[in-house]
């Protein structure tokens, strides 16, 4: 599960940051400053999780052509026709385990 850039900001100031020494506060200058730097760390771990659901086949939505393309045509001809997201997905993945 991804973090908000808030989130991140938070884990910064609390974790990273000496106590005493800086102004620790959610809408200090310091936390301001960091979360510039947090909301392209969220979008990373976001972008991640999506990749996530890529690595097989029976999920990938993104890279499923590149998967079709890999595995080329269908010996047996199922991928003939208007198959649905689905069905694509569940092909591909067959075709990928076996």
């Amino acid at each position: 599960m991804s973090r908000t850039p808030e989130q991140i900001r938070d884990e910064w100031l609390h974790d990273l940051m000496p106590p005493g020494a800086l102004e620790r506060r959610p809408d200090g200058n310091l936390a301001k400053f960091l979360q510039a730097f947090a909301g392209p760390f969220a979008a990373l771990e976001s972008d991640i999780d999506g990749l996530a659901q890529e690595i097989s086949p029976g999920t990938a939505v993104g890279l499923l052509a590149d998967y079709e393309a890999v595995l080329g045509p269908d010996p047996c001809g199922r991928d003939q026709g208007d198959l649905t997201l689905a069905q694509r997905q569940a092909l591909a993945f067959q075709r990928w385990v076996a």
